[in-house]
């Protein structure tokens, strides 16, 4: 528990990204577990990290881990409990929870048992519906979405745009265009930058190895993810990245 604790405080002492992502705003804090899912790279960490270090400013009651750590073997429902009862921590931050064979059980536990508040991630999306279905009423899943281009304005060029509903944008779209362009006339030039490059908001870290990185990210999908959930064999791997060139080429 000392060692889940002490890299806890250092990873959210040393966590420096202010800027959120919009998903932030939809989080209703007051729920008992909420579950951030969906692509891989894009912030679901640094939104539990954010989370956790602004509840620690108020009160030290927040901890995180990623169960992907070499060191956690522990029940998910033993380490929670541990933590609660004997040093007090209310709000829990779990990382990779999906690498945990047993979690969506466990977690039934801690909410059937146990008096805490848990947000985690999951980043793999294979078998979603499976796992929503199956957790019920326990918890809320929110799905962390590629970086919008509202985002992109915020997080870029610090230009912020409130959010519209698409009637209001319907019936008024003269006007909300030009609010946006008073913001600055050099959007319709972003959008098209968005549009060839910036989704997924780890550009923000380099924008020199963007493209490898998703390379990157495609590959831990297609070997960690569907290699595993459809128990196939490595060789057979190849027929996927045929499908996925295919699929690519066919909106060149």
């Amino acid at each position: 528990m000392q060692e889940i604790i002490l890299s806890s405080e250092d990873k959210i002492k040393n966590f420096k990204n202010t800027k959120k992502r919009y998903l932030v705003e939809d989080l209703d804090l007051n729920e008992k577990i909420i579950w951030i899912s969906w692509l891989r790279w894009v912030w679901k960490t640094s939104v539990l990290l954010q989370i956790a270090k602004e509840n620690n400013l108020k009160n030290k009651n927040s901890i995180y881990f990623s169960m992907d750590s070499f060191s956690i073997n522990n029940w998910i429902y033993e380490i929670v409990k541990n933590l609660n009862e004997n040093f007090w921590y209310k709000n829990f931050f779990i990382d990779e929870i999906h690498t945990y064979k047993n979690w969506a059980q466990e977690l039934k536990t801690i909410y059937d048992f146990l008096d805490v508040k848990i947000i985690f991630s999951w980043s793999s999306s294979m078998d979603l519906k499976k796992w929503k279905f199956d957790l019920s009423r326990r918890v809320v899943l929110k799905k962390m979405e590629k970086m919008s281009f509202r985002e992109f304005l915020f997080f870029e060029h610090w230009i912020e745009i409130k959010k519209f509903s698409i009637e209001k944008i319907l019936d008024d779209y003269q006007k909300i265009s030009l609010e946006i362009f008073r913001k600055d006339e050099k959007i319709l030039e972003h959008f098209k930058e968005y549009l060839k490059y910036w989704e997924l908001p780890f550009f923000l870290e380099s924008k020199k190895n963007y493209h490898e990185k998703i390379k990157n990210a495609v590959d831990k999908m297609i070997y960690d993810d569907i290699l595993k959930f459809y128990n196939l064999k490595t060789e057979n791997i190849s027929v996927f990245f045929d499908i996925l060139k295919f699929l690519i080429n066919s909106f060149l």
